[in-house]
């Protein structure tokens, strides 16, 4: 808590000067940024600030772009998160992380065709990769249109996440990927351990509180749609 109170008084500081960030700074605001423990207007600034810098790194710029679109996404920015997404696509064809990050937020907005097809590009680039996986997974076993879910393929695709990130979050994408195809006693079994491990992860309260209510959901043997 003192060493965030610390970083987000050193971006207080930072923000009025127009000169560059040194080396230095630049790699502490990326911390900043990638570290979801800091609330998202602390990320939003430390990502500016990094691209004001005007570093020619496309790559580098494409993975704050990812970054600062994550946090207007989680405060329900979505037509700036989905710039930030579509600007890091542009600088950088393959990052991996791009390609998933705007197809979940086609996905929030229901739009199937347009998040599998970026979820298709995110795994062709890298078929492991944990977030491509869980959300095309989470995608396959929740969408509401029944042409767009696969409860086959979900599964396969949850299983992979979970083996590359075992987090609380993909074992809810799991969960719901077996409840798609039937499979409820495994999808709360499956709910249980989400919810423990969740605590464990010291996961928000409300995001616990959303995998027990999909495995009460699921012991009324209804799948859970999105």
């Amino acid at each position: 808590m003192i060493k965030r109170l610390v970083v987000q008084t050193f971006l207080v500081f930072l923000t009025p000067f127009p000169q560059a960030p040194s080396a230095s700074e630049i790699e502490t605001l990326l911390g900043v940024a990638a570290d979801p423990g800091h609330d998202p207007e602390t990320r939003i600034r430390a990502c500016s600030r990094i691209l004001r810098a005007r570093t020619r790194d496309d790559e580098f710029r494409s993975r704050c772009l990812v970054h600062r679109g994550g946090a207007h996404r989680e405060l329900a920015h979505h037509r700036r998160a989905l710039h930030d997404f579509k600007a890091a696509i542009r600088l950088d064809p393959a990052n991996v992380d791009a390609w998933a990050a705007r197809g979940a937020s086609h996905g929030l907005a229901r739009r199937y065709t347009a998040a599998k097809s970026d979820f298709e590009t995110a795994l062709r680039l890298d078929p492991t990769n944990a977030d491509a996986c869980n959300e095309m997974a989470w995608l396959l076993a929740t969408a509401r249109d029944n042409c767009h879910r696969d409860g086959s393929r979900a599964i396969d695709l949850a299983e992979r996440a979970l083996r590359r990130r075992p987090i609380a979050r993909h074992l809810d994408t799991l969960g719901a990927a077996h409840a798609e195809i039937g499979e409820f006693e495994m999808a709360i079994s499956l709910q249980k351990q989400a919810v423990g491990l969740g605590l464990t992860e010291r996961m928000a309260p409300g995001a616990v509180d959303k995998f027990r209510a999909r495995r009460y959901l699921y012991e009324t043997g209804r799948a859970y749609r999105a």
